[in-house]
């Protein structure tokens, strides 16, 4: 995998552990680093934190699998956060608030097998139509219920939900 940082570095994945001897120069050891980032999202700047190992010889940068990862989640946060969007905890906790599992919740969208997931964990993020969705679930709640209705999913009572979560998103359905 090949991932890049702040768009003009290339950086690729490797397993390689904290304190680990450097594969490539076989001298120094590699250690996390925690930077402030900048990602540019259609011409904007997104502001992030981003981690990656160093080899302490300066031989090279890379990303481990797992923090490839969370810096593809960090930037889709970043992004859906400053258009004013649910972020994917936000989409999880919305879900919970309507007691529903991952397929129903899908279902009461109208979209497809593992989507719910993959925004959830933040390496995916929803469609615009999807957020409109997402919009009406999280501000019209009885007008998301008759819709999930329409699609064979019962909504539970919130108190028998198990979550009294609330998540409202900051724009309306014209941000979306």
């Amino acid at each position: 995998d090949v991932v890049s940082l702040l768009g003009t570095l290339a950086m690729t994945t490797h397993k390689e552990a904290a304190g680990d001897l450097c594969l490539r120069c076989r001298k120094g050891q590699v250690s996390p680093v925690v930077v402030d980032s900048l990602y540019t999202h259609e011409g904007e700047q997104i502001a992030f934190v981003d981690e990656f190992m160093r080899c302490d010889n300066g031989e090279r940068e890379f990303y481990t699998p797992e923090q490839s990862e969370a810096r593809s989640r960090a930037i889709t946060d970043a992004i859906r956060k400053r258009q004013g969007l649910l972020t994917g905890s936000d989409i999880r906790t919305l879900r919970l608030s309507y007691g529903l599992t991952l397929p129903q919740f899908e279902k009461a969208l109208g979209v497809g097998r593992n989507t719910i997931g993959r925004w959830e964990r933040g390496t995916v993020p929803p469609t615009g139509a999807a957020n409109l969705g997402l919009w009406l679930a999280a501000n019209e709640r009885p007008a998301f219920e008759r819709w999930a209705r329409q699609r064979g999913v019962l909504i539970k009572d919130p108190a028998q939900a198990g979550s009294n979560a609330s998540v409202k998103s900051s724009q309306g359905p014209s941000g979306v």
